[in-house]
């Protein structure tokens, strides 16, 4: 950290997030540690409810009081832990003091004198930004949240004219900037435009290929029957069916590996309780019989497999946002717990290793319907609370997990499969590097379980992160689901008091409007494919499709002939600020 250069104050918020794993630890005193890591808490804890976008009486409040906690905690950091170490400036520093005083000397005429070297350096409380920290919650009451008159939207958008500059050749920088700007939002819309009609084009492909590959088999019954595809707001996973996995051949190609233990008597398990409306408990059916599952059908025999799936969301602040869940690069998330002490545990998390969606059905007599239904799953390996630690706002205490212990029973469920309507968003998870690595949780080489590029690059197969740390402060949103009392957000108690499932369960009425709809899949098609049609002949009428490849073709010669004037007009153009000459900056 101390080897990091040109530090922005997004920089520093960032290292302040991650920072207590890497604390921890790291001072010979255990006392020291303990007080280190809590003022880190403290001040991450400040920092956030500081920057919320919108605040309640509430949030106020904890604002204020962590203000006064944070004031006392690094008062007594500096007058009581500072001492016991001598602490210097860097070797980086000292450098440039000495090259800023020979550099002075030489410009005066005053031969300087040696070399000096290493000055100590302590913490400096005697600042405004120090003293200022206690009136931030009387300056949101009078002019609302920091984000109407902090300096960080203008210095984002400085990010921006600075790359444009280096686009120049540094002749009439205002008007050649505005009218870079000015193309590039050309360019960018008609780019999106155009996107939307290929979607279009691709859904109406979809559609044709459910029509052509719809066979029959004895000339009266469907290869491919119609499959109910009710789509869930709370989350999007692709349909696609290009990476079509066998069932019986993914279990003898992958005999022996740990993750794949009991794997379809669990999916059956998973799927079947979903079929018949059962409530999210953790996948723990006990008492589901050999009949029972050989009740659940799944097409073909064959699950699919896709790279993302993306969770939807409403913040605190009554926005909606999504998570994209990666198993190589995303793969963690959080569900509300359903265990007796959800004040202490509020939420389990799980890794996911896998996403992927089939076509089931099922003939159970506790079945609310008899046909073929489009179901998306994920595969997770799920983490447990570490026992004999409990976290809270009140002792500073970060969430801490660690992987469920794989064991040879059919029992186990350190591996397990999750509906993705139950996923609340994803989580930051950070490893406890203190603990270290352990092979103990699940001593075996298995790749499946540990695809994570960060974790894996070291080659340790077999061995895990001992425990994680739950990163609450990665946003303002995951802090106030920790903290609670979120806008238009139910509490934790009164989430557990109403299943969640029960909001998923179909009523009567529902189900006789279901029912009622076409169940002929030529019908559905047909449906579909005119509704298509409309919007692109729409499109057609109004000329979009000519106007957006015009529109995009004109921004890109504009954008080149005008590079190419710059170099003509100027001397030559300046180098950007990623060292691309004439790269042409991302407006996101």
């Amino acid at each position: 950290m101390s080897e990091m250069k040109k530090l922005a104050a997004r920089d520093y918020e960032d290292i302040l997030q991650c920072s207590i794993p890497a604390f921890e630890g790291l001072l010979s005193n255990e006392q020291g540690n303990k007080e280190v890591t809590k003022l880190l808490y403290r001040a991450a804890e400040f920092h956030a409810f500081a920057k919320m976008r919108l605040h309640t009486d509430e949030t106020l409040t904890h604002l204020e009081t962590t203000a006064k906690v944070f004031g006392k905690q690094i008062r007594h950091f500096h007058d009581e832990i500072c001492p016991r170490f001598d602490t210097f400036e860097l070797p980086g520093e000292t450098n440039r003091r000495n090259r800023q005083k020979a550099r002075r000397g030489a410009a005066t005429g005053v031969p300087t004198s040696r070399t000096q070297g290493r000055k100590r350096k302590g913490l400096n409380l005697h600042t405004y930004k120090f003293h200022s920290l206690g009136d931030y919650a009387l300056f949101i009451c009078l002019f609302g949240g920091t984000d109407s008159f902090s300096t960080q939207p203008g210095e984002l958008v400085h990010k921006l004219v600075k790359r444009l500059y280096g686009t120049t050749n540094k002749c009439q920088i205002e008007k050649r900037i505005g009218k870079r700007v000015r193309r590039l939002e050309r360019a960018k819309l008609a780019a999106q435009r155009r996107a939307q009609r290929l979607r279009l084009v691709q859904m109406r492909q979809v559609v044709h290929n459910e029509v052509t590959t719809s066979g029959t088999v004895d000339g009266n019954q469907t290869a491919e029957p119609h499959v109910e595809e009710d789509r869930d707001p709370r989350f999007y996973i692709s349909p696609s069916r290009n990476s079509g996995l066998d069932l019986s051949q993914l279990m003898k190609e992958n005999r022996g590996n740990p993750a794949y233990d009991n794997f379809v008597r669990k999916l059956k398990d998973h799927l079947l309780a979903r079929l018949i409306n059962r409530g999210f408990d953790g996948d723990a059916h006990d008492d589901f019989t050999d009949n029972d599952r050989n009740s659940v059908r799944i097409y073909g025999d064959k699950i699919y497999e896709v790279r993302t799936c993306r969770i939807n969301y409403t913040t605190y602040d009554n926005r909606r946002d999504y998570d994209i869940v990666n198993p190589r690069t995303h793969p963690d998330v959080m569900v509300l717990s359903q265990e007796d002490n959800n004040d202490i545990h509020p939420f389990w998390y799980a890794r996911v290793i896998g996403v992927f969606h089939a076509r089931v059905m099922t003939d159970h007599t506790k079945a609310s319907s008899k046909n073929w239904e489009w179901m998306p799953f994920l595969w997770v390996r799920w983490f447990g609370a570490e026992p004999g630690y409990t976290p809270s706002f009140r002792h500073a205490r970060l969430p801490k997990i660690g992987f469920v212990q794989w064991e040879e029973e059919p029992g186990n469920y350190a591996f397990g499969f999750l509906d993705p309507a139950q996923v609340l968003r994803g989580c930051h998870l950070i490893p406890a590097f203190h603990s270290g690595r352990t092979a103990r949780l699940l001593p075996h080489d298995c790749a499946t379980a540990r695809q994570v590029k960060s974790e894996s690059a070291d080659n340790l197969s077999t061995q895990d992160w001992t425990n994680y740390y739950v990163n609450i402060f990665v946003d303002r949103d995951m802090v106030m689901r920790h903290y609670g009392g979120g806008v238009g957000h139910q509490s934790h108690i009164q989430m557990h008091a109403v299943p969640l499932n029960d909001e998923l369960a179909l009523t009567e009425q529902d189900r006789q409007v279901d029912e009622e709809e076409p169940d002929d899949l030529q019908q559905a098609v047909e449906l579909d494919i005119q509704e298509i049609d409309r919007e692109l002949m729409e499109m057609d009428e109004r000329g979009e499709d000519g106007e957006i490849d015009e529109e995009v073709d004109e921004a890109e010669r504009t954008v080149a002939m005008d590079d190419e004037t710059d170099g003509e007009t100027g001397e030559t153009d300046g180098e950007s600020s990623d060292g691309e000459e004439g790269a042409l900056p991302d407006l996101d």
